[in-house]
């Protein structure tokens, strides 16, 4: 009698057709025997019948062709202006943010700073730099 690894490493090729007469009686004879490799056995007998019900069927004439004008259809590229629009306006933004980001760091202390009552320094925050080198911060020349 074959032992419980045998039979279960066997099953494939037994539910295949893939034994010898001897081997099949052996596991037939394992199988009226043991009730957990029956289980297993009809779990892998209709795993086998499904395969052969699916290696039955045929695939339809065009099958392929069909498939590949419906991906084609779905993947469209956009029309030429919706990407021309889009590209002009990134090209656009990208320039404004350029032109505002120079305007920004070239502007100067003396064009923005106005004494008022709120703040008697001006505005020398935004670009305190102008007036003392950062040497001064880092070195203490005393």
């Amino acid at each position: 009698m074959m032992n419980e690894q045998h039979i279960t490493e066997r099953l494939w090729e037994f539910h295949l057709g893939n034994l010898s007469e001897e081997e099949n009686r052996q596991m037939e004879a394992h199988l009226e025997a043991c009730e957990s490799c029956l289980r297993e056995s009809e779990v892998v007998k209709r795993a086998v019948q499904e395969i052969a019900v699916e290696r039955s069927q045929e695939v339809p004439p065009f099958l392929y062709t069909r498939i590949q004008g419906r991906l084609e259809s779905v993947r469209k590229p956009a029309p030429l202006w919706k990407r021309t629009l889009v590209t002009s306006l990134g090209t656009i933004l990208l320039l404004v943010s350029i032109w505002g980001g120079v305007k920004l760091g070239t502007m100067d202390v003396r064009q923005t700073s106005g004494t008022s009552v709120e703040n008697p320094m001006g505005n020398l925050a935004i670009n305190e730099m102008v007036n003392e080198p950062i040497e001064g911060y880092l070195f203490d020349f005393k």
